[in-house]
Order: C-alpha cells, then sequence, then structure tokens
C-alpha cells in the first residue's frame, strides 16, 4: 500500500530526519519549503539515501519517494497555491505533519508577529485547504506511479508544539498583532505552541463530533508533539559571538534530530491511546509525545535529558481549554478572510480565496 503523505518544514533538522524515516517505510512525502534550491537539495539527499538503504532493515526503501512543492508559511497566497497543487495530483492525504516554524520574533508584512503567523496560522490554514483530502476515503490517486488500492481507516495531524506550550497564554488578538506591552508576562513563541495544541483540540471535537453524527468521510485524529531540545537548524539565529560555545552545549546536553524525530514519527504511525488510558481520561482531545522520560508530571522532565524513547505525556490545559480552542479555531478563519480580502500580493494576484 502506498502511503501519501505531505510533510512541512522537510528539508532540514528534525524534519529532514522524519521526512527520510518515513520514506525507508516505503512512503511518498511532499516535503514544502520557501526555498526551492534547499528543497531540491534535501530531495536530491533524501533520494540518495533512499537508493543506498540497507534493504534487509528497510525493505519498503525501494518504494518510498519524495517530492518537494514551494511553500512560504508567511505568506497566506503560498499556502493556498501549494494546497490546490497537492489535491490536483493525490485524491487523499494520510498524514500531515506541521513540522515548520520558527524563533525569532518579526512583524510580517500584513502586520501579524510572524511567530503567530509561521508557526500556527498557517498551519491552521493548511489543514483547513488539506481538511477535504485527509477526511477522504477514495482508493484512487492522481498520482501516475500509484498502485495504492486503499487507504488508511484514518488520517493523522502532526502538530509540532513544544514544552515552552506550558508558558503560553490565550491572548488571541496581543498574540497576533504584537501587543503585549512591557509589563506583561508574555512569549509570542509559546503562544504560537499552545495555539497548535489548541488546534490538536479542535480537530479532535470536530472529527470526533462528525463520526457520531455517522458521517461517511474518513476519521481525522491530530497529535501534539515536544521534539524536545535538539541540536538541529533552528538555532541558526544564535549569535555569532557566542554560537560557538553554545554548540558544545548542544553537543552535551540536547538530543540528536534523529532522537528529536522519534515524537513526530511515533505520533504518525503509532495506535492512539484507549479511551481507559489515565493520560486519555485527562486530556481526552490533546495527545501529546514527548522524547522523554516523565516522572510525577513535573515539567523539568520535560524540557532536557537523556532521550527515553518517545512516549505519552501530560501537556499543560489552560481554564476552559476546549473553549478557547474552539474560540481561537473561529477567531483564525475571520483573521485569514479579513487579511486575505486586503492584502495585495502581485504573485499571486489569481489566489484571492475564502474559509467557508
Amino acid at each position: 500500500m502506498l502511503l501519501t503523505l505531505y510533510f512541512l518544514g522537510g528539508n532540514t533538522g528534525v524534519g529532514k530526519e522524519t521526512a527520510l524515516q518515513l520514506a525507508l517505510h516505503g512512503a511518498t512525502v511532499i516535503i514544502g519549503c520557501r526555498n526551492p534550491i534547499k528543497g531540491a537539495a534535501a530531495v536530491t539527499s533524501l533520494h540518495k539515501e533512499l537508493l543506498t538503504a540497507d534493504k534487509t532493515f528497510f525493505p519498503l526503501a525501494c518504494a518510498g519517494t519524495v517530492e518537494y512543492m514551494p511553500l512560504d508559511l508567511s505568506c497566506f497566497f503560498s499556502v493556498k497555491a501549494f494546497a490546490s497543487e497537492y489535491l490536483a495530483k493525490f485524491s487523499h492525504l494520510d498524514i500531515l505533519i506541521n513540522n515548520g516554524g520558527l524563533n525569532l520574533k518579526s512583524v510580517n508584512k500584513n502586520g501579524l508577529q510572524e511567530l503567530f503567523m509561521v508557526n500556527y496560522l498557517s498551519h491552521y490554514l493548511l489543514f483547513r485547504l488539506l481538511e477535504p483530502a485527509l477526511s477522504a476515503t477514495s482508493t484512487s490517486n492522481k498520482s501516475p506511479d500509484s498502485d495504492c488500492t486503499s487507504i488508511p481507516q484514518e488520517a493523522r495531524v502532526v502538530n509540532l508544539s513544544s514544552v515552552m506550550h506550558h508558558e503560553g497564554n490565550s491572548e488571541f488578538e496581543k498574540s497576533a498583532f504584537t501587543k503585549y506591552t512591557p509589563g506583561e508576562p508574555f512569549s509570542y513563541y509559546s503562544d504560537s505552541k499552545l495555539y497548535l495544541n489548541y488546534l490538536t483540540m479542535e480537530i479532535n471535537r470536530r472529527h470526533a463530533v462528525s463520526c457520531a453524527e455517522g458521517g461517511q468521510q474518513r476519521r481525522v485524529s491530530a497529535i501534539s508533539v515536544n521534539p524536545g531540545a535538539v541540536r538541529s537548524d533552528i538555532w541558526r539565529h544564535v549569535p555569532r559571538l557566542i554560537s560557538y560555545p553554545y554548540d558544545i552545549f548542544m553537543r552535551i546536553y540536547f538530543l540528536s534530530v534523529q532522537q528529536g524525530a522519534a515524537p513526530s514519527l511515533f505520533a504518525a504511525t503509532a495506535p492512539l491511546l484507549p479511551p481507559s488510558s489515565a493520560l486519555c481520561t485527562h486530556s481526552p482531545l490533546l495527545p501529546y509525545v514527548v522524547p522523554y522520560r516523565v516522572y510525577g508530571n513535573i515539567l523539568a522532565f520535560e524540557m532536557m535529558g537523556p532521550f527515553g524513547g518517545a512516549g505519552w505525556a501530560l501537556p499543560s490545559e489552560p481554564p476552559q481549554a476546549e473553549e478557547k480552542a474552539h474560540e481561537l479555531y473561529n477567531f483564525s478563519e475571520q483573521l485569514i478572510n479579513s487579511l486575505v480580502e486586503s492584502e495585495q500580493d502581485p504573485q499571486f494576484v489569481e489566489q484571492k480565496f475564502r474559509l467557508a
């Protein structure tokens, strides 16, 4: 069976390693990134690894493949163009991994905080646009080289959150438009990671309701992931003066990209927690995976430590989390519609759209 998979942010670091491991197990992987040169280089590198893989350990590697499609998460129209290209080529989508992100604060040309838009809002938009492919039950695939005869009964959405979500605030307007005042405790990065958790919750709530109502669409399940403290390209913005000692520190205390990819791979492929599980009872709408062994729900164990293998853990759920998740979902739709209507981008003059 061919697994059609879209992978966001797969040209470097944890994303590239996750893409490689899925392709080694026979998946069709679509990676999206802004830089076409880097995207093409990543595809070439991944194909080389597929060709030289030990077929004893990876017998499906010969069936795996990787493609690149352009995607700029700081531009709504680029996200729309990516989704349109995907839907034109493929009839379904089995796994969506929202891996792309940044940790450097700035303001986008449309006035949005870049951390809010790149780390959260564009992932939300991409899910909305690709939701028909995630829910699709059709066994046909538009890819000419596909011999797929069946598709999984459930699709997955994996949202890369962070341990920093524990510190996030539910001030959507302030976080979106950089409106926190200096006296307020805030972190735009932490907010963006909390909002990905809210997206996970709302996806699960909506699709659970759809299944309960007897809908004919395929079930879509979402999982949030903390990849851990990983020595990867996300730290490329560390000031040069301290980059060398910081790299030494990371080599000693941080996880490798292979270890950092383990939670995403686990979330994409492992069976969901049974409803009777204590973790599921505590956070039924927010399954959460970490790469550490967390004891007594002590936050320090989730921040940094030796690799313990990917496993389930307890996330933070702020007061009225389900209501906040629903509120953010609607806020995001209204925000995108209003900005798309007013935004002028000559490169995407034909790409006007509206979420319904």
